[in-house]
């Protein structure tokens, strides 16, 4: 809402300048006037490119920072979650004992090779 009354109060103001200028002043003084007015609007436009540029940057930079705290914050819960793994115990893999692995009461395990006639013979 300020900003509105601002920008209607610059208008005005311009409006009424001009009535009076263009009503109640002679014409060297409006000469002048333009001529000011016409040297300043370069400047006004240099000032106004640098001032957004450094604007851009600045927001720009503002979002580089931001982005930069979400990933050390996402770096950090990673490594927190890889930590807690670690300190997990780990489940011990199941241990396999061979009883009787002398083969007793076992048939003995033979080799068979198969001969040209397709038959199979016991080594």
């Amino acid at each position: 809402m300020r900003k509105v009354v601002i920008v209607i109060v610059l208008l005005s103001g311009t409006i009424a300048f001009l009535y009076v200028a263009s009503v109640k002043m002679e014409v060297e003084t409006l000469r002048a006037w333009a001529i000011l007015a016409t040297v300043i609007i370069l400047p006004s436009f240099i000032g106004g490119l640098i001032i957004g540029n450094l604007e851009a940057r600045g927001k720009i930079k503002g979002i580089d920072i931001a982005m930069d705290k979400i990933g050390s914050t996402y770096d950090h819960a990673t490594r927190t979650v890889a930590n807690l793994e670690r300190k997990r115990p780990q489940p011990q893999p199941p241990t396999v004992q061979i009883y009787n692995a002398t083969n007793d009461g076992l048939p003995p395990i033979s080799h068979r090779q198969l001969t040209d006639s397709d038959e199979i013979v016991d080594l």
